[in-house]
């Protein structure tokens, strides 16, 4: 390109943004009123319960369908899940072998054992 024509394009002014107007510059018309026959008859209390309840029936239904719904007895992939649970119930309603003996809880091997000796 010769000079000539770069300095053409360097002097050459763009209009400047500001200077472009995309909205209209005339005053919004007010809203018209709302009818009130139009109003929601739902008092204002629902929307909030139906919020909570969004926010504890997606957990619940979620809880459910990992640890208790029914995929048939092969391996599936909430398996291990639903092995964790029952290793945990199973430590939650069993007592330890120091608990067994603090309540004085013989165990059905000490009790086959003290049958089989007499």
């Amino acid at each position: 390109m010769s000079s000539r024509a770069l300095a053409a394009c360097r002097t050459r002014r763009l209009p400047h943004v500001s200077a472009r107007r995309y909205y209209s510059s005339k005053d919004a018309q007010p809203a018209t009123p709302i009818d009130e026959t139009l109003k929601d008859p739902r008092p204002k209390w629902f929307f909030t319960a139906s919020r909570i309840s969004t926010f504890v029936i997606i957990p619940v239904s979620a809880a459910y369908l990992v640890f208790f719904g029914d995929f048939g007895e092969r391996e599936h992939v909430f398996s291990p899940a639903r092995r964790w649970l029952a290793a945990q119930k199973a430590a939650f309603f069993s007592l330890s072998p120091a608990e067994r003996e603090l309540a004085g809880v013989r165990t059905e091997q000490h009790t086959q054992d003290a049958s089989s000796a007499s």
